[in-house]
């Protein structure tokens, strides 16, 4: 973004803005290039933490540009004391930037590189040196770390010249030979796809087709029109390379990100985004095409989250104007920090709920054909459980007249499966209390009172059959009035919903275990009383195939007068996660140490008598078992940090010269 290295270069991030750029739909993203035209380009360690704990990987980027990038790339073949003037003999290639490429990609955790030389060579040998040098950097890079990558980009060919082939060519496929893929230039045409994968051959997912979002005279205008290029990719079967997607946030706005980034990525329903025109009032390539709107989701396949063993999010987006920890209010003001970002849902629009009936008596539920109940969800900044965001849920009701009655009839409850999740968490089927599905939250408004909770669960049994079903096992406890004594169900403290998924899979006669692929919530209608049967009670989808996603209501027509709304929600945490006796790895933190103290004269001293940065650092066991660490001195908040490091500002004379530090671990599960 912005040529790199801004707001995100900050490893431990930043209290002076809640608006920073960050990536919000990981599902539809493999790998994740940081790009910047700095000669080498270290991914920051807040991209990388974020990426890997979405499953993804992290490169960072070597560029060569013009006459000085020239010289470069022949230092970068045969070694730092190559000399252009001298007539010496130099060997085939040197070994020595490519193992620094190497170290550099194991002391900072990344995944490998994306190499871009858009400088020329000095003819064909050195073109083919450079192949040998990719080899030999890429066998390097796999021996020593497993499962990384390195990517070439399609400029520099073998005839020693920078000449874009805009498809896989026989100009620069001796580079795609030798790498783990090549990142083919956007200026392509309609064929070109198809004519790369014919001869990728057997790799035609290892050439990612590119897109620029900025529509710099890329195939189908790129900006709201990216779907255009993605629907010739998916056709070829090439993989794609979405180039710049900061465009939503450079160039349409930093305000209006959040919009920007849902109508790009998943929801053309939201309309709150315009393009700006050009200065003459020319409509850019970039616009939106009323006879052709599309989102990348259309054409992308969400990846499930990660984890198999267990899944947590809390819902951070790496940023608020807000901090909380377990619940309580640490911090009022703003703060990013990407390294905090948890993993955001993989489902985000009404397309992707599902309206039901549930009939209570016969347990079982069937897809709504005519739903008058209506969903909005957002993931947005609050005061949260952890971090500075929560999932947002509104359910509404589409009411006649004077109509008040919110149940569907004797036995039966119109419902909205709010999908959240796609997983691949494996859960044991050896009796209760094996894996346990909590859900962190809280009622926050609404206009006609009641409202209840369940959770949705798609699982795959050990026998392959794939089932859809519902678990109920309480309600929520809220206020039914606010002071002023209006009606509502608002101000609920939060709550932890349970469900024990031993217990479930032992209710639907399941043995040896399942897969659950995908969970959620249910929101319903108040005014029924659902009888549970030993406090859970398990709806399970009768007949064959799936329920029908989609049919609710457009979010447009959520602001018309017949729809009231029923609740509202926030969701805190989710968690699918062994049962805790069994979970946890005790971790014990020693010694904390303070150091550093530096004074900072001048114009850096913020307005004390006398201050300080302050580092502290500190030793633990068990850590693969931890996430992330709060810090605390002198009981205020300071931070949240992924290393074992914090570095604050201190006031040397309100507490004498002592500190009292608290560092308090959290692991991968959210426990603490």
């Amino acid at each position: 973004m912005a040529g790199g290295y801004a707001e995100d270069s900050l490893p431990l991030g930043s209290f002076s803005t809640s608006l920073i750029y960050s990536a919000q739909y990981w599902q539809f993203v493999d790998i994740f290039i940081y790009f910047s035209h700095a000669r080498v380009a270290i991914p920051p360690p807040v991209w990388t933490n974020a990426a890997h704990r979405n499953g993804v990987k992290v490169l960072g980027t070597f560029i060569t540009e013009g006459t000085e990038g020239a010289v470069e790339n022949l230092r970068l073949i045969y070694g730092p004391n190559f000399n252009p003037d001298d007539d010496a003999v130099y060997p085939r290639f040197s070994k020595f930037y490519a193992d620094k490429l190497v170290e550099m990609a194991k002391y900072y955790k990344f995944d490998g590189w994306f190499l871009n030389i858009e400088a020329d060579v000095r003819g064909e040998r050195d073109a083919f040196a450079m192949v040998d040098f990719l080899k030999y950097l890429t066998d390097k890079l796999h021996a020593e770390c497993p499962e990384s990558l390195v990517l070439w980009y399609d400029s520099l060919t073998t005839l020693g010249k920078v000449r874009w082939q805009d498809h896989l060519s026989l100009l620069n496929k001796p580079f795609f030979d030798v790498t783990d893929g090549c990142f083919v230039n956007y200026t392509w045409k309609a064929d070109y796809p198809s004519k790369s994968a014919l001869l990728a051959e057997s790799r035609p997912h290892q050439v990612y087709t590119g897109i620029d979002v900025w529509g710099r005279n890329t195939f189908g205008g790129g900006g709201h029109n990216c779907h255009k290029a993605l629907r010739v990719i998916k056709e070829a079967k090439t993989s794609c390379a979405i180039f710049g997607p900061a465009w939503n946030y450079e160039h349409l706005g930093k305000e209006l990100v959040g919009k920007s980034e849902r109508r790009f990525w998943v929801d053309m329903e939201e309309r709150g985004v315009r393009v700006p025109r050009g200065p003459k009032g020319e409509i850019p390539r970039t616009a939106e095409d009323p006879e052709d709107i599309g989102v990348i989701r259309d054409y992308l396949t969400e990846r499930a989250s990660p984890g198999t063993d267990l899944f947590y999010s809390d819902f951070d987006q790496g940023y608020g104007e807000s901090y909380c920890v377990g619940g309580e209010l640490v911090y009022a003001g703003p703060w990013s920090n990407l390294s905090r970002q948890s993993i955001p849902p993989t489902y985000r629009t009404t397309s992707d709920y599902i309206p039901i009936t549930i009939n209570i008596p016969a347990r079982s539920f069937e897809h709504d054909s005519k739903p008058r109940l209506a969903v909005s969800t957002d993931v947005a900044n609050a005061e949260a459980w952890n971090g500075g965001s929560v999932f947002v849920a509104s359910l509404k009701r589409k009411f006649s007249g004077a109509e008040t009655d919110v149940t569907g009839g004797e036995g039966k409850v119109e419902a909205v499966i709010v999908r959240m999740f796609k997983l691949g968490v494996e859960i044991r089927g050896d009796g209760k209390g094996a894996h346990v599905l909590g859900v962190r939250v809280r009622f926050v408004d609404s206009e006609v009172g009641g409202g209840d909770l369940g959770v949705f669960l798609k699982i795959t049994d050990g026998e392959g059959k794939e089932r859809e079903v519902l678990v109920f096992g309480g309600s929520v406890a809220v206020p039914n009035e606010r002071e002023d004594g209006a009606e509502v169900m608002g101000g609920s403290e939060w709550v932890l919903l349970e469900v024990d998924l031993g217990a479930v899979l032992e209710d639907l006669g399941v043995k040896g275990g399942a897969v659950v692929r995908e969970t959620g919530v249910v929101l319903f209608a108040g005014g029924l009383e659902i009888a549970y049967d030993g406090g859970l009670l398990v709806v399970e989808r009768k007949g064959g195939g799936k329920v029908e996603v989609g049919g609710l209501a457009r979010r447009s027509s959520m602001g018309k007068e017949e729809y009231r709304l029923l609740h509202k929600i926030h969701i805190g945490e989710l968690r699918i996660v062994p049962n805790k006796a069994e979970a946890t790895t005790s971790v014990t933190l020693w010694p904390i140490t303070i150091s550093n103290v530096i004074f900072m004269p001048g114009r850096r001293v913020p307005p004390t008598p006398s201050g300080a940065f302050l580092t502290v650092q500190w030793q633990a066991n068990g850590t693969e078992e931890v996430e992330r660490y709060e810090v605390f001195v002198d009981e205020k908040w300071v931070g949240g940090v992924v290393g074992r490091r914090c570095r604050t500002w201190v006031d040397l004379e309100s507490g004498g010269g002592r500190f009292r530090v608290l560092v308090v671990a959290f692991g991968r599960d959210g426990a603490e």
